[in-house]
């Protein structure tokens, strides 16, 4: 389904390549603007556990990747790199597990059998221990896991999305249904007036498609209450141009979106330019 977001959470140490494999797995079925795993992606000068909180906002779906060293990584000085409240793993984790409506589900590559146990975990990830797991092996076994975890994160998408957006789901369950005409003369007069016009609009729509050329139409999205760095980066990702219009000496981190425009949920082609109204105006 399209909209459907999914953060991975890994350590590169650990589970670079398999992590590799199902990211580009996810982005085929999602696409790649919606799948986010690399802190590389993250804007220069962003704060990282701001930055983690605001796509934790937007995500459907976190899975945390955990192989053979994922627990046991250390860092220089022989400690526990878990056991940190900076290591980027931890500050993910954390997170994620503090967001009820988040579903955190641990994805086990290599020889890993299990999340790891409560007393091995730090306290803010000890959550992780009691959350349903998932294998993927690099044998005969990915595809089928990879395509049953695939359906799952659609699954859990689609009852988060109807949680989120319970009016219009109730409207279309309450759609009118029109009646089937009778097969009287004048009844198939009307269908056969009904199929000309409905050739007319494919007709209209082909032609409107081939003097566009075509364009894809995206989906703003709704970065209402970010700052204008983390906003930017959530917009350039799904192909926007992106500006803003104020001027002045507040740190651009510091500065919250308050509107779009076009505004979020607009259907507009690629490349459109989207203007940030924000506090600072």
């Amino acid at each position: 389904m399209t909209g459907t977001s999914v953060f991975i959470s890994y350590r590169r140490s650990d589970s670079s390549s398999a992590t590799g494999r199902i990211a580009d797995r996810l982005k085929a079925r999602f696409g790649e603007n919606r799948i986010f795993f690399d802190v590389d992606t993250i804007p220069l000068g962003i704060d990282f556990r701001s930055y983690v909180g605001e796509r934790l906002d937007k995500t459907d779906v976190f899975l945390v990747v955990i192989g053979d060293d994922w627990l046991e990584a250390k860092d220089e000085e022989g400690q526990r790199r878990i056991d940190a409240p900076s290591d980027n793993v931890h500050i993910e984790v954390a997170a994620a597990l503090a967001r009820e409506e988040v579903p955190v589900i641990p994805v086990l590559v290599g020889q890993a059998t299990a999340p790891p146990s409560e007393e091995r975990l730090p306290d803010p990830l000890r959550g992780l221990a009691t959350r349903n797991a998932i294998p993927l092996r690099s044998d005969t076994t990915f595809e089928g896991q990879m395509e049953r975890l695939i359906e799952y994160i659609e699954s859990l998408s689609e009852e988060r999305h109807a949680e989120q957006h319970p009016v219009a789901q109730e409207r279309e369950k309450q759609a009118p249904v029109a009646a089937p005409e009778q097969a009287t003369g004048k009844g198939m007069g009307m269908g056969a007036i009904g199929i000309g016009l409905a050739l007319l609009l494919v007709l209209a729509i082909a032609a409107s498609q081939l003097i566009g050329g075509g364009a894809d139409l995206v989906t703003v999205p709704d970065v209402v209450g970010d700052s204008v760095p983390v906003a930017t980066a959530l917009l350039e990702d799904d192909g926007f141009e992106v500006d803003w219009d104020f001027e002045g000496e507040r740190a651009l981190e510091d500065v919250t979106v308050l509107e779009t425009d076009p505004g979020a949920g607009e259907d507009v082609e690629e490349g459109t330019w989207v203007m940030l109204h924000t506090d600072a105006e």
